[in-house]
Parts: structure tokens; sequence; C-alpha cells
């Protein structure tokens, strides 16, 4: 193969010829509108399979025009530069991210302790299995240790101190070592850190997602922003009701969930008959102002089976694709990252931390609030079968419709959250059941 490489004033560019060159896509990436340099592009099938990716500076790839969806995956180092150090006194024990991540043969992982003690790291794969774990008594300060991969492609590294535990999330590009080490190298100089406690000088590896069909040329820019309101579209009015917006990395999501339609008995089913309708928690059109509208799936696909439709969201907006949750759920994760095998799997528990990262911080019993870190404040508003009445009372979990099929089933796909775990539940549901609605913008 042959790569040709372009350097324009604002993005990087690369040509990878292939047999047949139907369409170019390029990719640049943004913070807060400011360029940021992209480490690697991963492009994989809907389903996660198929997956390829490309370090920088290839940025641009031709390719022949996909007949079904793409996900779009983009990595950067992020750093806060331009945010004051915080007092040495002030900062809690850490372990930071390691530089480079992606690594190939070699990574560096500085950890900050406040005060003298043993500090023990262990090394993880990404199905848990211990792969080193080594112990040394160290001086209060900064701490750097050097990092070797093996042939695993993900790597967790915990780090605990006085009852203190850390992790990480190490990516490894490529390695012909048959196994991973951990090495210290040393006291580091004083890193100057944020008042997130992230370090400046090592940055943060992020990931930002795009899900789409490429019919021509395009140029895609990845967002490397969260918790703030979509930018151009703060809010959103839809059928009298305004809602808010907020931006997960390169997706732009209603805040709330979707409330919209004429309420009915839970007992009733809803009905093609041109009116919307809904089931509100407890029956009650307050529950539905608070929580939002609970919708069998053909009622808010609008009886169309075309996975991406529109259905009962917005103009410009509809009902997420499976593959679009894989993308926020693989970004708000802090263990498995988009594209891993793990959010293709059908069950509970899925991922690690995901729903803890997406859930509201209120109204979740037995203090099973989440962090809502990037604030897209899931709330329990719980489910209902109008076979049986509701089963499921808000505050307990919340599901959320997609507008994909499984293809075994035949049944739509559902992510629900829990109040009593961290992870998120990936389920084939009949389609009878009333559950969450919440729209991505197009």
């Amino acid at each position: 193969m042959k790569y040709l490489v372009f350097i324009p004033i604002l993005s990087l560019l690369l040509v990878l010829k292939a047999s047949a060159q139907d369409i170019e896509l390029s990719f640049s990436a943004t913070k807060n509108g400011t360029y940021v340099q992209l480490d690697s592009i991963k492009i994989m099938d809907a389903d996660l399979s198929n997956q390829t990716t490309y370090y920088w500076p290839d940025t641009v790839i031709s390719m022949q025009t996909p007949n079904k969806d793409l996900i779009f995956v983009g990595y950067a180092t992020i750093s806060t530069v331009g945010i004051q150090d915080a007092a040495i006194e002030d900062i809690q024990f850490s372990l930071f991210q390691n530089y480079p991540n992606p690594m190939i043969d070699r990574s560096t992982i500085p950890v900050y302790l406040p005060e003298d003690g043993p500090l023990t790291l262990y090394v993880y794969d990404v199905v848990g299995k211990l792969r080193f774990q080594t112990t040394y008594n160290l001086s209060g300060g900064f701490h750097a240790f050097s990092f070797t991969p093996g042939q695993n492609s993900i790597y967790v590294i915990s780090a605990v101190w006085n009852s203190h535990i850390k992790s990480i999330k190490l990516l490894s590009a490529n390695s012909s070592k048959d196994y991973c080490n951990l090495e210290y190298s040393g006291s580091h100089a004083a890193l100057p850190i944020d008042n997130r406690g992230l370090s400046l000088k090592t940055g943060e590896m992020s990931e930002s997602g795009i899900v789409d069909k490429p019919t021509s040329d395009m140029d895609y820019v990845f967002s490397f922003v969260y918790d703030i309101p979509c930018p151009g579209t703060p809010t959103v009015t839809y059928e009298g009701k305004v809602y808010n917006t907020v931006q997960v990395y390169s997706q732009c999501w209603l805040k709330e969930n979707l409330d919209v339609g004429v309420m009915i008995d839970n007992t009733i089913f809803q009905e093609d008959n041109a009116i919307i309708e809904k089931y509100c928690p407890e029956n009650s059109e307050d529950s539905c102002m608070k929580y939002g509208g609970l919708y069998q799936w053909d009622e808010a696909m609008k009886y169309i089976t075309q996975e991406g439709s529109q259905g009962i969201c917005p103009p410009g907006w509809h009902i997420p694709t499976d593959a679009e949750v894989f993308v926020l759920t693989g970004a708000a994760d802090s263990q498995y990252p988009i594209g891993d095998d793990v959010w293709n799997t059908l069950g509970a528990h899925h991922g690690y931390d995901c729903g803890f990262q997406l859930k509201s911080n209120a109204h979740w019993i037995d203090e099973g609030n989440g962090t809502d870190f990037f604030g897209f404040s899931m709330i329990p508003s719980g489910t209902a079968d109008p076979l049986i009445g509701f089963w499921s009372s808000p505050g307990v979990n919340a599901g959320l419709w997609t507008s994909s099929l499984n293809p075994q089933t035949i049944k739509p796909l559902v992510r629900f959250f829990v109040y009593s775990y961290y992870g998120i539940d990936r389920q084939a549901y009949d389609s009878h059941l009333g559950i969450s609605i919440r729209c991505v913008k197009n």
C-alpha cells in the first residue's frame, strides 16, 4: 500500500489507496472550537466487527461506499492547558493517565503519593485476568513507572495506596512481546495538575464516536466535549414543551426523556390511530412531567420498522440505533472502550460503570444514584406492561428503546439502567412494553 500525506492549515490528511476509491472520508477533531490532533481513528461495522485502526497522521481514508452503518471512533490525548495549577498540598493520591496512549512498545505512568508508604500496582487484561503485580515502598511525591504491553490490546492498571484505589485504562496499538511488564522509573518532577486531578503534561486519552453510512465524500469532525448544551442547539421546543440538550462527545442528545402525546391508562394498548399515546408512571400526568412518557415500541417508531427512524422524536432528531448506544456507553465506561466486544452481547451487568456515569445524581432508590458525569441525567422512569399493569415503579430502573431489532429474535433492543449496579442491561424485549424514549440529533 502507498500513502499520500497532505498537511493543510487545520487538518492532516492521508489517502489510503484501495481497489475501488468511491468516496473519501476526512477526519479532524475539536474541543470547544479549538483544533485537536487525533492520535488514531478506528473504523468498524455497526455490529462492532471488521475493525481497522489508522494512526496519526492518517486522517483521511478512501474507501468503497458502505452498504451499512459504520462506527468511526477518534482518539485524542486531551490536555487542559490554561487551567491554573493546583497547590501541591491540595493534590490527593493520584494515578495519572499513561502517555502515550495508545502505546506501541512502551508508556509512562505517573503517580502521586501525598505521604510515604507502600504502593501496589496490579495489571489486568480486558477480561479481568491479573497479568502482573508489584509493590514498592515510596516516599511522598511524584513517581513514574514504565509499562511494556504484551499481546493484549487493552489493559487496566490499578494502584493501591493507604486503602485508596485508583485505576486507568491503557490501549496498546501493537506489541510483539509475549508478556507485559511494569518497572519503576524513579521520582518524577512535579506535574502541573488541573482542578480535576488531571495531569496537564500527560493529558487524558479520550474517545469520540460517530455513526453514519456515508454515500459521498464527507468531512467528519470529532468533538471532545461533554456535559454542555449542544452548540447551536441548547434547547428544542416540541409539542409545547422545551427540552434541554447535552453534548456527549460527538453525539447531541435530549437531556430529558421525551414527553409527548395523550396519556392513556396503562392497561390499554397504544394504537396506530394518528394520535401519539403515552403511559405515565403511576398513571399520573405529573409523573410524566417529571420522568417523561412511556411508549410501546411500535408507537414510538410510528409503526415504521426502519432503523434510525424519527419516530415520535422532534424533526431533525431520531430514536437512537443500537450502534449509537454502543458509542454512548463505550465513551462513558471507564474500562470498556467503544468497539469492545462486551457491548455486542445480550444480558445484564453490561459494561463496567457506564450506567453509573450516565445516571442522574438524584431520584434513584437505596443510594443507587449515579455521578451524571457526562450530563446525560438518566432518571429512573420505570417501565409499564399493559398486560399486567405497571411492573416497575419510578426510582428502581429506567429503559431506553433503540430503533434496532435483534436479528435473531426480531425483538427491539433496549438498554436498562438499574439502581443496584453500575453497568447497564442490553436486552431484546417484547415491543408491547412501555419504555422511555431519549432522542438523538441527526
